[in-house]
């Protein structure tokens, strides 16, 4: 987010990253970073402040320094590495590694439970 004085000599606000307020220092591709006392010429997504603005956007820099002299976000021990931004599909090894345990144990837990109500059955029809 970013407080911006514009050339009429107003203050508003443009944002440029997701509400960030739950989770961190995370970024994905599509979020947009600004150098600080960098001059941009914005094309936001909506007509009010604060205003909404991202990678997607015709949103330039025209003057100042160059968002390269700054660091770049880090991300927090124990989330995911920056290599893999969090809004790209897992693709199907990775959906089999997260789905394939999930089926396997609702599979033995239905076999389980049909199990004991066949015996159940079984036992009183006896």
């Amino acid at each position: 987010m970013a407080e911006v004085v514009t050339d009429e000599a107003a203050t508003v606000t443009v944002q440029g990253t997701k509400d960030r307020t739950w989770f961190s220092n995370s970024y994905s591709s599509s979020d947009r970073r600004y150098a600080l006392g960098g001059r941009y010429e914005f094309h936001p997504l909506n007509d009010d402040s604060p205003y909404s603005d991202n990678a997607c956007t015709a949103t330039r820099q025209v003057s100042g320094p160059l968002l390269s002299a700054f660091p770049e976000p880090q991300t927090r021990e124990g989330m995911l590495p920056e290599w893999l931004p969090v809004d790209e599909q897992a693709g199907p090894l990775g959906y089999l590694i997260f789905f394939g345990p999930i089926a396997v144990g609702a599979l033995a837990l239905f076999t389980v439970l049909r199990g004991r109500h066949r015996r159940r059955r079984t036992a009183h029809a006896s």
